[in-house]
């Protein structure tokens, strides 16, 4: 399947705090399955990913994209995200994370810093 949503994923949940090891054991899966998936969302790097890969990222993505994690190495991910310009879940709109060609609704993202680094991420 295309890896372009699952990457897009996570990253959405990196910038809410949450790590990938943490996702990995979450989810079953191996830290060595979610190496390859570390690249430009836009790109089209990570480009296939398994199904099922895909179904349990999806079902962790689904289950905590609105629990934002506060304490110290959820923030210390949340501010390489937001150099990095990843978008946060809630700049996403219904179902476009699985879009090719979507973007993140900058208006959704207040803090101007990271707000500004999506918008280079993306290249609006």
């Amino acid at each position: 399947r295309p890896g372009f949503p699952t990457l897009r994923r996570l990253e959405a949940l990196t910038a809410i705090g949450y790590p990938r090891p943490l996702i990995a054991e979450t989810t079953g899966l191996s830290t060595n399955v979610l190496r390859p998936c570390r690249m430009n969302a836009t790109s089209g790097a990570c480009s296939r990913v398994y199904a099922a890969t895909e179904t349990k990222i999806q079902g962790f993505y689904e289950t905590n994209k609105h629990r934002v994690r506060l304490d110290q190495p959820g923030l210390r991910l949340r501010q390489i995200a937001i150099n990095r310009g990843y978008a946060p879940p809630w700049a996403w709109r219904k179902n476009t994370i699985i879009e090719r060609d979507a973007a993140p609704v900058l208006e959704e993202i207040e803090d101007k810093t990271w707000r500004e680094n999506v918008a280079r991420r993306y290249t609006y």
